[in-house]
């Protein structure tokens, strides 16, 4: 091909026709401007698409991260669920010195938790590689950002007082109670009494489940709903293992529940209303977050044990809502809107 180039130009010389020979010259000049131009378009096009493939290849690694603290999250939330429950009783009264002498996690109330470790590798590389990312991508990124630079700050702060205060009980007991030592507690009267009726054992449980009852749901939320938008961006949306609860509620998911709920108490004036966003009462605007336990089951991320289970009738349609709060029950008639608006 050069050699047939060369001689076009070698005959135009030869011939000399100079005008010719201006535009060939200016022709073949325009081609070796395209070509280069076309040579930086596909070296551009191989530049993006290799840091395409390693925002994506970074994109699977915070994935990764996520699964693993989703998982850490789940164990501190069933333990605490129950911590919250065996609280619950003690502060209330409700136990027994049989019930101490069956129950060895009754005995580790205040004095263990859940200490977990973010795993942050995968965030903290793409942070190295932002400007890389993909425009159609940075809402994600933004999203990663609050949950990893706000609300796990928050959850790290509480699992740290959270330490604290079982440090502080743990350390008062060393102390302070000669049984302290005892290699069983479950048979010696005195421990038990101790546990039973001591006044300033239940200013600790009560100290303890305050803190236990935050932040955690709210991260597990948020986490999980990252993790399905960043399974999208990866094509590997795989589900949530089995093991996993997905707190996951979307609008869509509450559409059959939304609608007014009046107590069946007729002493009781507070409407339960259901929309697009959570729960709340006609008497409070707040509105209280909904996650998904299955078969018509929610709670709330406010609390670790409160619940609303949901009834339906024979031809599987919603028909009333139970509250549960520990001791606290209340039921629920859904009513048509603008009945309840008319009263």
């Amino acid at each position: 091909m050069i050699k047939f180039f060369r001689k076009i130009r070698q005959q135009l010389v030869s011939e000399n026709k100079f005008s010719k020979y201006l535009l060939y010259a200016i022709g073949e000049i325009i081609l070796v401007v395209i070509g280069i131009l076309i040579a930086l378009q596909i070296n551009t096009r191989n530049e993006q698409r290799k840091n395409e493939n390693k925002i994506i290849s970074l994109f699977k690694e915070v994935q990764t991260d996520l699964l693993k603290d989703i998982s850490n999250i789940e164990d501190a939330i069933t333990t605490y669920t129950m911590k919250d429950s065996l609280a619950y009783l003690v502060l209330n009264d409700k136990l027994t010195h049989e019930d101490y002498e069956k129950t060895n996690d009754l005995f580790r109330l205040i004095t263990s938790f859940e200490d977990f470790q973010f795993n942050t590798n995968g965030y903290d590389n793409l942070k190295l590689n932002v400007d890389n990312i993909p425009l159609t991508n940075k809402p994600v990124f933004n999203t990663l950002t609050v949950l990893y630079e706000q609300l796990k700050t928050i959850l790290e702060d509480e699992n740290i007082r959270i330490g604290n205060a079982v440090y502080e009980n743990f350390k008062y007991l060393s102390n302070n109670k000669e049984w302290f030592s005892s290699s069983s507690w479950e048979s010696n009267d005195t421990i038990i009494a101790y546990f039973l009726h001591d006044p300033f054992y239940k200013n600790r449980v009560k100290e303890f489940r305050i803190l236990i009852n935050d932040a955690y749901i709210d991260y597990k939320i948020d986490a999980i709903t990252i993790y399905k938008q960043l399974g999208i961006i990866t094509k590997s949306n795989k589900p949530l293992p089995k093991h996993l609860k997905n707190y996951i509620t979307d609008s869509e998911s509450l559409k059959p529940y939304i609608g007014f709920y009046k107590p069946k108490d007729s002493t009781d004036k507070n409407i339960l209303i259901i929309n697009e966003k959570g729960m709340f009462y006609n008497t409070r605007p707040y509105i209280y977050r909904m996650f998904n336990h299955g078969n018509d089951k929610f709670g709330f991320s406010e609390s670790l044990t409160y619940s609303l289970t949901f009834q339906r009738d024979d031809k599987e349609e919603i028909t009333g809502v139970n509250f549960n709060a520990n001791d606290y029950k209340r039921e629920y008639v859904k009513i048509d809107s603008k009945k309840n608006t008319a009263n």
